[in-house]
């Protein structure tokens, strides 16, 4: 990815990702990262938010619309903090690290979600280069950051928990992170930023930095029926049925020992 693209969904999507403050189950205060798809719904790892208080949640960056002929940009929404107005919910599969709320607010971009399930995913996207998104805090830093940076995918594994294909990135992998984003060259979300794969209880700089593909997130919306219309528009089919409908269904025929 060129620096010039990375810039350009980093403006575009940057005011999409939010930070999620919130207090541990022993009372510490730790920062994760969430993002939104559409109509207020924002995607995340489930333990950032599975916790004992979710004490703030805001944007650092505007929504900017231009250049005009001037070369100027206008705001057209601004960040700030935002209202969790329904949820969190949890992906029906406890070992599946993923998690959703709604919130107040509408008009921020959403970040659209790529194509690429579970059955269709193989190594092709490996050695691309992505935008990685997330709010990994900074010593010393006096407020919350926007933290970008641009990576390789390195491998495509299936882990033991969790069910679903992990993206390895070529980042170095902190706390902060968490339910952040990874938006490949073509402008599409690759999953949610989930966790660090260690061993033995090292630190998670020393770790893989994983992020679990996109099948599991529409599995989660759809079960909860809160799946936006921009993220369910591609996957119409020419009879008005949709993949994600709760009640879809694939007809398979049955076997015939009749021969052909």
């Amino acid at each position: 990815m060129e620096t010039q693209q990375a810039r350009e969904y980093y403006n575009s999507f940057g005011p999409a990702v939010a930070y999620v403050e919130i207090e541990n189950k022993k009372g510490d205060i730790e920062i994760g990262t969430a993002y939104h798809v559409g109509e207020g719904v924002f995607v995340t790892a489930r333990h950032v938010v599975d916790v004992r208080k979710i004490k703030k949640i805001g944007t650092v960056k505007n929504v900017m619309s231009g250049p005009e002929e001037n070369g100027s940009y206008t705001v057209t929404a601004f960040a700030g903090e935002l209202n969790i107005v329904s949820g969190p919910f949890f992906h029906s599969d406890e070992n599946v690290d993923l998690a959703c709320f709604m919130v107040d607010r509408k008009d921020l971009p959403a970040i659209p979600l790529g194509g690429h399930l579970d059955d269709w995913l193989g190594d092709e996207m490996v050695l691309h280069s992505t935008l990685i998104l997330g709010y990994p805090r900074i010593p010393m830093s006096g407020g919350v950051n926007l933290f970008a940076a641009i990576a390789e995918v390195n491998t495509v594994v299936d882990k033991y928990t969790g069910g679903h294909p992990h993206f390895i990135l070529s980042c170095m992998a902190r706390g902060g992170f968490s339910g952040g984003v990874s938006i490949n060259e073509y402008g599409f979300a690759m999953g949610v930023i989930v966790e660090s794969l260690i061993n033995d209880h090292a630190p998670a700089e020393l770790g893989y930095f994983a992020v679990i593909s996109v099948e599991p997130i529409y599995t989660m919306l759809s079960e909860l029926e809160i799946m936006p219309e921009c993220v369910k528009e591609m996957w119409y089919n020419d009879d008005g049925t949709n993949l994600w409908d709760k009640d879809y269904t694939v007809d398979i025929p049955e076997d015939n020992d009749e021969p052909f």
